[in-house]
């Protein structure tokens, strides 16, 4: 397998992996989680697209053509964006102070709007920016070109990232949930059998992965990954899931378990 493309984000990855699959070509991305004893971690800005071989220049082709015909939609709309930030200083002097107080609420509150694209140009909306005035307030995203959004991203009225909720297996149902301050994850939760209660729960420090727990239906844990610089540091299991560690060990340069010692 050879690496031709380097995704902005994951997300941008899986549209191109499935751009590919629908060109007869197989494709997947590489560097999307980090594999570890805590199993499959998501990483962010490391996403590539991998092909076989034989099937490097083809790929290429193809990417090539798809960025040809996405360039010229991000500069519309910036221009739309610039557009709209020259105007509103310009109403806001004409109207006065008497109403710019009106004018900052509709700017921010105005009618709903949409920025739309289509990636594979199947004339099918793959992402959309929805705006209300001029503040992005959602953006929705279909990866897998299924017709479903399967990952959805929302911003507060500061507008900044507060929550994202993904669909990883395609199955019409977002069973990852992901919460943000400053732009930055602090927890996510996935309930991969869908009966309400996370089945995995990571949070993070800084934006950088500090623990990962393992729950049973109830709420209770029954292993927990410690992190330290996004690397697995150590663990501690309760598999009786009756609040007392009973095994803990550590990992080492390879993310092997090393060192376990076992408690009564």
């Amino acid at each position: 397998m050879k690496r031709i493309y380097q995704a902005a984000n994951n997300i941008e990855a899986h549209m191109l992996v499935h751009l590919l699959e629908q060109e007869g070509i197989q494709a997947h991305v590489e560097g999307e989680h980090l594999q570890s004893g805590a199993g499959e971690l998501p990483l962010g800005g490391l996403a590539a697209v991998a092909v076989a071989d034989e099937d490097v220049d083809a790929a290429r082709a193809i990417i090539r053509d798809w960025e040809a015909r996405t360039a010229e939609k991000p500069e519309k709309a910036e221009t739309a964006r610039a557009n709209r930030s020259i105007a509103a200083p310009i109403v806001a002097f004409i109207v006065g102070a008497a109403l710019s107080g009106g004018f900052v609420w509709s700017r921010y509150n105005g009618p709903a709007m949409a920025e739309k694209g289509d990636y594979n140009g199947d004339g099918k909306t793959d992402e959309q920016y929805i705006y209300s005035g001029s503040r992005l307030v959602r953006i929705e995203t279909d990866r897998n070109f299924d017709g479903d959004v399967d990952c959805l991203y929302e911003y507060g009225t500061d507008g900044l990232l507060k929550s994202a909720s993904l669909d990883d297996d395609f199955d019409g149902r977002m069973e990852t949930t992901i919460a943000y301050g400053n732009e930055q994850p602090l927890e996510q939760r996935t309930d991969y059998d869908g009966d309400g209660s996370a089945d995995v729960v990571a949070t993070y420090v800084f934006g950088a992965l500090q623990t990962y727990d393992y729950m049973n239906a109830d709420g209770s844990r029954v292993r927990r990954i410690t992190y330290n610089g996004s690397k697995a540091d150590r663990a501690e299991l309760d598999l009786d899931a009756d609040g007392h560690v009973e095994r803990r060990y550590r990992f080492d340069k390879y993310d092997e378990p090393v060192g376990e010692s076992v408690e009564k």
